[in-house]
């Protein structure tokens, strides 16, 4: 699946799975079917989690330990990642994904 082509001003680039480690046991089952019925490999087994997180694992911005100016700079950064997968958009942040970026 190309990322992007470049036309964001990003190189060409290729993703070969997006997914949701919320589900990634599941996803990894599924993809591992995929990959043996298609092209007849064993798919490894998922690695065992090295270490516990936290419970602020999921935050992908916390936005009260950096001023406002640094969370807007990273936020606009990291634009394409919050529109193109529809994750949380920090109150804080100014993003307009339907706009041209």
């Amino acid at each position: 699946l190309p990322l992007l082509g470049g036309q964001y001003g990003y190189p060409d680039r290729v993703i070969d799975y997006v997914g949701d480690l919320g589900s990634l046991d599941t996803d990894w089952k599924e993809l591992g079917l995929y990959q043996r019925a298609k092209f007849g490999i064993k798919w490894p087994d998922l690695p065992k989690a090295q270490r516990v997180a936290s419970n602020n694992f999921h935050h992908l911005l916390n936005v009260s330990l950096i001023p406002k100016s640094l969370a807007q700079r990273i936020c606009h950064y990291y634009r394409d990642d919050y529109c193109c997968f529809n994750l949380p958009i920090p109150p804080v942040c100014s993003i307009d994904c339907a706009a041209e970026p």
